[in-house]
């Protein structure tokens, strides 16, 4: 199969119409009424509609048929059957349908010949449920992820990654991985995810604070979920306004280390080409969208879900994303 080069892959966010066919273009549809369809993650709009994440300059592979997966000549992005997923957590421990999930990405990345995992979207239900357990749903999941790059002996290059919780229905993964390795960042503010001590979980977090690849006509900087934390501790308890500020200053701490280290073409917030905020308090909204139009401006897609965090302390998680072309 001739791929696509990579030069036009992009990402839109817009309301989900049913007459527009998207047979060519990657999607998650954020929906918390479509039960069935593959591509439905159970989180809310705060906003009004169900929300659609469309990829474009990607072909879907004809061989993978129970994956939702496409691909180019740089890049490949899936999203993990419910199977694999979803569907095995009904009778099986968060630890193993993690491992097992995490095994089938890596074995569909060494089949298809893309080596490096460069983003990771994780949603499940329960995320800090499981009290009555030694360990919750969060910390289980760790180290089912752990588990699967031991076994897969992968580089030790972490990806961006977001990991948030669900009201409903199991554990959804989708991923980009790549034939080259991009930049790992880490923001000095903060001790890295893969370095936490064993009081947040007994397996580390394997992500990195933000993910840069480069392609010959492309630059792509991730930021994963970032939260109100400052060295490995939550900040601004029960404070959401100052939540949110602590996340955005966190983003411009990895603007910064990027442009230091890799020569990051971004200058501000503004830049960016997409937010998702994760809400945990429907009612926090007009407070939280405040704070990120006065920081970010008015020209960024942002999509505002309610969801559950990780840590019980926590009441806002704000992902970035930007997409340039090197040619403009």
């Amino acid at each position: 199969m001739d791929l696509k080069p990579a030069t036009a892959i992009n990402i839109t966010l817009s309301p989900k119409s049913e007459q527009i066919q998207n047979d060519d273009q990657f999607c998650v549809d954020f929906d918390v009424t479509s039960a069935n369809s593959r591509q439905a993650i159970p989180l809310q709009n705060l906003h009004t509609g169900i929300i659609r994440e469309g990829w474009s300059g990607l072909q879907a592979t004809t061989e993978h048929a129970d994956w939702q997966c496409f691909h180019n000549d740089e890049f490949l992005l899936a999203k993990v059957p419910s199977a694999i997923s979803s569907d095995a957590l009904v009778n099986t421990a968060m630890d193993t349908v993690t491992q097992q999930a995490y095994s089938a990405i890596f074995e569909l990345m060494q089949e298809l010949g893309y080596s490096h995992l460069c983003r990771t979207w994780n949603y499940f239900s329960e995320i800090t449920g499981g009290d009555a357990l030694p360990h919750n749903h969060y910390q289980l999941f760790c180290s089912g992820r752990s588990r699967a790059y031991q076994q897969y002996q992968q580089p030790q290059q972490y990806p961006a990654a977001t990991v948030v919780g669900l009201p409903k229905d199991g554990l959804h993964i989708y991923f980009l991985a790549a034939k080259h390795a991009g930049h790992a960042i880490e923001n000095p503010q903060q001790v890295s995810a893969y370095e936490y001590p064993k009081q947040y979980s007994q397996d580390a977090p394997l992500f990195a604070r933000a993910l840069l690849h480069r392609t010959s006509t492309q630059t792509l900087f991730f930021v994963s979920g970032t939260a109100s934390i400052i060295g490995h501790s939550s900040q601004h308890i029960d404070d959401v306004r100052q939540q949110t500020h602590a996340c955005l200053d966190n983003i411009e701490a990895l603007i910064e280390t990027g442009q230091e280290q890799h020569a990051l073409d971004i200058a501000s917030l503004a830049q960016f080409t997409q937010f998702k905020v994760y809400v945990k308090h429907a009612q926090d909204l007009p407070l939280i969208e405040d704070q990120i139009q006065q920081r970010c401006g008015q020209q960024a897609q942002i999509v505002y879900l309610h969801a559950d965090l990780c840590r019980s302390d926590l009441l806002v998680e704000i992902e970035a994303c930007h997409i340039q072309d090197s040619l403009s």
